[in-house]
C-alpha cells in the first residue's frame, strides 16, 4: 500500500458522519459500510476517526455495529450540537493532532464517494511535493474528473462559478504581498477546491484547525466554508496544493447538500470572505461577473438566483451584471 509500514503508522483518517434526517437507515447502513470497508488497510483502526455530526440515528448504527460490521469498534467523536461539517472537520483534526506521531492527516466523506483505494496515491503526492519544494505546509486535493455526474449540472456550475470568485480574491490579496499562487502541481486542471477527499499535512492541518476555529457562527458561512477555508489560509501561509484524480461516483446516492440555498450560503460565505481579505464590495462584483461571463448557468433559469446572490454580496440592491453583447 504503501513505500514502507512506518508510513502506515503516521497517517490518520478523518470521516464526518452526518445524514440528513429523512435518509433511510438502511441506505444509512449500507454507506457507512461502503465507507468504512477496507479502511484499516490504509490507515490504523486506532487513527480512523468518526466524527458524527448531531446525527442520531447513524450514531446508533455506528455504536451498535457487530463484529462483521466494517465499521466495528471505530472509534466515534460525537458532537452535541450540529455544527456543519466545518465544525465536525475542526474537531476531528484538533483530537487526532494530539497524537504527536502523526504527520498525515485525510478527510474523506461519509456518502460513499470517496475511494479509500485513492488514499495512498495522495499521500505519495504529497511525500513527493515536499521532495521537489522542502515545504511542509502541503495539501492534496482529490479531484473529480466529471462534477456534473456525480452532482449534476446545477450544482457543477455554482461549483465551478465560486471556485473562479475565491481563487479570484485570493490571488488578489497575494498580489499585495506581490505573490502568486502556485498552480504547477495542480495535475493541469482548474483546482476542485470543493472536493472533501483531502490529505493535509501536519503544518497545513494545523492550520486547517485555526482557520475553521475563527469562523462565525452562522450556518449560512459556515454552510460551504470546510473546503474554502483552508485552501485560503494554507496559501495565505505559504502552503502549496497539489492536485491528483481519484474516482467518484455516478449520481451519488445521498448528499447534505441537496437542500442547499445556494445563492444564499454562498453568497454569504464569499462577502464573509471578501471582507476577510478587504476586498471591497465592487472588486467583488467584478470577479464575480467575470466568473460568471464563463459559466453556462446564467442562461438558464437560474439566472435570478446568480443576481440574489450577486446582491448578498454587495449587501444591496444592484443592477444586472454586464454582458459581452455577442460571442
Amino acid at each position: 500500500m504503501y513505500d514502507d509500514l512506518e508510513l502506515f503508522h503516521r497517517i490518520a483518517v478523518l470521516i464526518p458522519v452526518y445524514f440528513r434526517p429523512k435518509e433511510d437507515p438502511q441506505l444509512i447502513r449500507d454507506i457507512l459500510a461502503d465507507t468504512f470497508r477496507h479502511q484499516d488497510l490504509f490507515s490504523p483502526r486506532e487513527n480512523i476517526l468518526a466524527v458524527v455530526d448531531r446525527d442520531t440515528v447513524a450514531e446508533e448504527i455506528l455504536r451498535g455495529a457487530e463484529s462483521t460490521d466494517p465499521f466495528h469498534d471505530t472509534r466515534i467523536l460525537s458532537l452535541q450540537k450540529n455544527r456543519c461539517k466545518a465544525g465536525a472537520v475542526r474537531e476531528g483534526l484538533k483530537l487526532l493532532l494530539e497524537n504527536k506521531k502523526l504527520e498525515f492527516f485525510i478527510t474523506r466523506d461519509c456518502d460513499g464517494d470517496h475511494f479509500v483505494e485513492d488514499m495512498p496515491r495522495m499521500v505519495s503526492l504529497l511525500e513527493r511535493a515536499f521532495k521537489i519544494t522542502g515545504n511542509t505546509n502541503l495539501c492534496a486535493m482529490g479531484s473529480r474528473a466529471s462534477l456534473d455526474k456525480p452532482m449534476g449540472f446545477v450544482r457543477r456550475e455554482w461549483e465551478v462559478l465560486t471556485n473562479d470568485i475565491m481563487t479570484g480574491m485570493l490571488k488578489c490579496r497575494m498580489g499585495r504581498d506581490g505573490r502568486v499562487m502556485d498552480e504547477r502541481l495542480w495535475n493541469g486542471l482548474p483546482p476542485d477546491i470543493q472536493s472533501g477527499y483531502r490529505a493535509y499535512s501536519r503544518d497545513a492541518a494545523i492550520i486547517a484547525v485555526e482557520c475553521l476555529e475563527r469562523l462565525p457562527e452562522d450556518r449560512t458561512i459556515l454552510k460551504f466554508a470546510c473546503e474554502f477555508e483552508p485552501f485560503v489560509d494554507i496559501s495565505l501561509n505559504g502552503g502549496l496544493f497539489v492536485q491528483i484524480n481519484r474516482l467518484t461516483l455516478v449520481e451519488q446516492p445521498v448528499s447534505s447538500f441537496a437542500d442547499s440555498d445556494f445563492s444564499l450560503e454562498y453568497g454569504s460565505y464569499l462577502k464573509y470572505l471578501a471582507g476577510r481579505l478587504s476586498i471591497t464590495a465592487e472588486s467583488s462584483l467584478v470577479l464575480f461577473d467575470n466568473a460568471l461571463s464563463r459559466c453556462s448557468l446564467f442562461f438558464t433559469d437560474h439566472r435570478d438566483e446568480l443576481h440574489r446572490c450577486r446582491e448578498i454580496i454587495a449587501g444591496r440592491s444592484i443592477p444586472p451584471p454586464i454582458q459581452p453583447p455577442f460571442v
